[in-house]
């Protein structure tokens, strides 16, 4: 189709002039992908570059490959799209680091993972590999030697790229540090690469990190043509090292950058826009953007308290049939969560209910590796013949214990043949499942894997972000067995219940659960939130002003995914039965449902040559007064320092100076 009969006014601007460094502010469901695809399409069609000479890079290999193809559909041709590691291998391959040729090896996380494990193992290095691997890879993307120091990691470090080089190998994070280093230290490569891409473009430019940012701007120093597209207000990953900073900040390192803003929301309705504006507008760390939809008012965000997990999820359920049946497809709904564990009642519930679903992003909460470490003694003790629940409990003991597995094969009784095994771990599991076997609690028995095993604590020594979810995980396994038990305490009943939880449902037509992370980038007619609860969102271990911020960063992301109807669920009891009481997430009051509008902004008081005050740009004179097309009342307002801005009086953080 044609550009006039796609595009609006603010993704024809961005098209204008495809010259200089520009940024595009793009917020949820503004029309990015198709902005970003159409210019891609004119810089070719007008012959400005050829395909090869054109730089786009994404975040995932599925979004590289997505906007490939669209550019493909328009143009013939398909330019180089790829994720910002893809392009830093391939400049190594042409260019070779210092101490390598251009076949080296790039190691997987798995590979990565074992290769630390044995070296920490050698250098009595009290760490365990999740968190060294994650230390390595903040420090690299962040670029701050610190970390590494205040870890105690940085000998270790050395030692690891030592080791790397002399196997000819290179990480993933090491794709990156070694492309800078090769572009800044090799001027024939710098040069090479800036003359050969006269256009960059960078999606998702909020989730960059630093290490990213500096390769980056060195290659725009060809032919400065930079375009960057992002929502500050979207960035929902500085676990990894991303830096919304950056973004806002680009200017300084480009003074003559163009900024542009998408503006008009084409998947929500006015009330969920306004309340997703109303929350942002709370962080510190991000501009004043436009943000609105000419969309239907549409229903009102629902915001619903339970007595527990158990009700909420069954009222999740009974609202999904209920729709269905009146014609309402599974897959209009998805169900976001802040973390995986809320998964697990959710997934039972719709399973007893018949409800197809689909987890997203990972496996479902009985499929997670540590979740089934665990599970495995359960069955063992209910079926001793068990040979895959024996090997996998056999190979937990022998990680507790240091020792190397073996599985075990016999082609009689199996606990006749572990009691004259070799291995001590393998001798000492018959005595562990008769005992889980004479339990009559499954609580008792839970509990009991836990201190044969030692498997929680193990567990603990990760100090890694994936780490503690394991940890969580496991935890977790206690609540799901305390709340089967006001059931039955039958343990075939609850493997039972774990087997027909944890089956993947065949249905292409299903409903979707999955994490605010995982979200990222979708959207459902009817979104629950659920599990919004003080100690969820913002999540008890991020607590820090800046934490907080990004906290309610995913908590903008997660209403921003709903079309038509938003629910925001909060069970009042932590656990099922008895358990402390939780109150709801404190973002459910920032989302200003109580009134559409300020209640502190007294805009009649707001007139030509007034004063007023703004929260990041400080004190400004009223330079204009005026109602834009959707009768909102706009202010044009000059600052000092920071110049003439154009404020929304609906979203804008300002009120009267007298």
């Amino acid at each position: 189709m044609k550009e006039e009969d796609v595009l609006n006014p603010e993704q024809k601007k961005v098209l204008e002039n495809t010259e200089g460094v520009k940024m595009v502010v793009s917020g949820p469901g503004t029309g990015k992908t198709t902005t970003v695809t159409y210019f891609l399409s004119r810089i070719i069609k007008r012959e400005k570059a050829l395909p090869e000479e054109i730089l786009a890079v994404t975040f995932t290999n599925k979004a590289a490959e997505e906007m490939k193809k669209r550019v493909e559909e328009m143009t013939g041709e398909r330019p180089h799209v790829s994720t910002i590691h893809y392009f830093a291998a391939r400049i190594l391959r042409e260019f070779p680091a210092r101490g390598y040729s251009s076949d080296f090896y790039i190691v997987d996380d798995k590979e990565q993972f074992r290769l630390i494990a044995r070296m920490s193992r050698e250098l009595k290095l009290d760490k365990h590999p999740n968190e060294v691997m994650e230390k390595l890879t903040l420090a690299r993307n962040l670029r701050d030697r610190n970390i590494l120091l205040r870890e105690g990691l940085e000998g270790f470090y050395h030692q690891y790229l030592a080791y790397l080089r002399e196997q000819r190998s290179i990480d993933f994070d090491g794709l990156l540090t070694w492309c800078l280093d090769t572009l800044e230290k090799k001027p024939a490569a710098l040069r090479s690469c800036q003359a050969r891409f006269k256009y960059l473009l960078i999606d998702e430019f909020q989730d960059i990190s630093p290490l990213q940012y500096v390769i980056i701007r060195l290659l725009a120093q060809g032919w400065g043509n930079l375009i960057c597209v992002g929502d500050f207000d979207q960035g929902i990953y500085s676990f990894r090292g991303a830096d919304i900073n950056i973004m806002l900040n680009l200017k300084k390192d480009f003074p003559r950058l163009t900024t542009y803003y998408l503006e008009r929301n084409y998947r929500s309705t006015q009330k969920i826009v306004r309340a997703a504006n109303h929350l942002i507008r709370h962080n510190t760390r991000r501009e004043d953007k436009p943000h609105w939809t000419e969309r239907k008012e549409g229903e009102e965000i629902k915001i619903k308290s339970f007595q527990d997990a158990r009700k909420e999820a069954d009222f999740i359920s009974s609202f999904i049939k209920s729709e269905v049946q009146r014609g309402k497809s599974y897959s209009d709904f998805g169900v976001i969560y802040r973390v995986n564990t809320l998964s697990q009642i959710l997934e039972s519930t719709f399973s007893g209910e018949s409800i197809p679903y689909l987890v997203m992003g990972g496996p479902g909460y009985f499929q997670r590796a540590e979740v089934q470490d665990v599970l495995s003694f359960f069955k063992l003790a209910a079926d001793h013949r068990d040979a895959n629940a024996f090997n996998r409990a056999a190979l937990v003991l022998a990680r507790m214990q240091g020792s190397s597995f073996r599985s075990l094969k016999a082609n009689g009784d199996l606990m006749e043949a572990a009691r004259k095994a070799k291995e001590s771990y393998i001798r000492q599991l018959p005595g562990i499942v008769q005992d889980l076997s004479s339990r009559s609690s499954l609580l008792e028995i839970y509990r009991l894997v836990l201190h044969y095993t030692g498997y929680l604590n193990f567990l603990k020594k990760d100090k890694s972000s994936a780490g503690e979810k394991k940890v969580d995980h496991v935890e977790y396994l206690e609540e799901v067995i305390s709340g089967f038990s006001q059931k039955s305490n039958c343990l075939g009943d609850f493997l039972d219940f774990v087997e027909k939880t944890g089956a993947a449902s065949p249905y292409h037509d299903s409903v979707k659960l999955l994490t605010i992370h995982s979200a990222k980038g979708l959207e459902f007619n009817t979104v629950f939130l659920a599990g919004a609860t003080e100690n969820m969102l913002p999540h008890y271990r991020n607590q820090s002003p800046e934490e907080v911020e990004e906290e309610r960063r995913l908590f903008y992301v997660a209403v921003t995914r709903a079309q038509n109807r938003l629910f925001i669920t909060c069970p009042k009891v932590k656990k099922q039965g008895k358990g402390s009481r939780q109150l709801s997430s404190p973002f459910i009051k920032e989302l200003g449902l109580e009134s559409d509008r300020n209640p502190s902004k007294d805009e009649t008081s707001i007139r030509r040559g007034g004063m007023v005050y703004h929260q990041q740009f400080g004190k400004g004179e009223v330079l204009e007064v005026e109602n834009n097309h959707r009768g909102e009342k706009e202010i044009k307002v000059t600052f000092p320092g920071s110049g003439v801005k154009k404020l929304n009086l609906e979203y804008a953080p300002v009120e009267t100076d007298q």
